[in-house]
């Protein structure tokens, strides 16, 4: 392993000890330190032209950092305002607020979409094919194709700095 793998794996390794070793809140400074140290390097490691990161507690920001490039191209440096797309993170939102929604006994996982959504009408493609419910929709087992985000919920692309594709 070399010098810069070992480290790496060092940091990855002591930094969660660090972290949540911190006794209050004026601990977090010396934790924050730490993490733009192992930001900086993962973006290299990883060679990212650039990296950013936020650390909330209950509704506030109490840590963000931000480094080098959002687009390598345009020299545009990155900052902690800069819009970036979250990519599937998004999925771990969706699914903890359905499973909030099902803890409440709001809805169940073999609820059909069109029950839920009186707005849906998206026509089943395939007639054998079984009726939509959250339980499809979340284990992406619904049936539509890939990357038909626009079609299906008639978005408008937004680009993101950096990105090569719409979202």
């Amino acid at each position: 392993m070399d010098m810069k793998n070992f480290s790496i794996a060092l940091l990855k390794t002591l930094m969660p000890l660090y972290v949540f070793a911190q006794k209050s809140e004026e601990d977090y400074c010396e934790a924050f330190n730490l993490i733009e140290i192992w930001m900086d390097a993962q973006k290299d490691y990883d060679m990212l032209p650039g990296i950013s990161a936020s650390a909330v507690k209950g509704d506030e920001v109490i840590w963000s950092g931000a480094f080098d490039l959002a687009n390598k191209k345009t020299g545009l440096s990155f900052s902690t305002e800069t819009l970036g797309s979250i990519c599937s993170i998004s999925k771990l939102f969706t699914s903890v607020a359905i499973m909030k929604l099902y803890d409440d006994g709001k809805l169940r996982l073999d609820d059909r979409i069109e029950d839920l959504l009186p707005w849906y009408n998206l026509e089943q493609r395939f007639t054998a094919s079984r009726l939509i419910t959250v339980r499809s929709l979340l284990t992406h087992s619904a049936g539509f194709a890939e990357r038909r985000e626009y079609a299906i919920l008639g978005w408008h692309g937004i680009s993101f700095p950096g990105a090569g594709r719409d979202y």
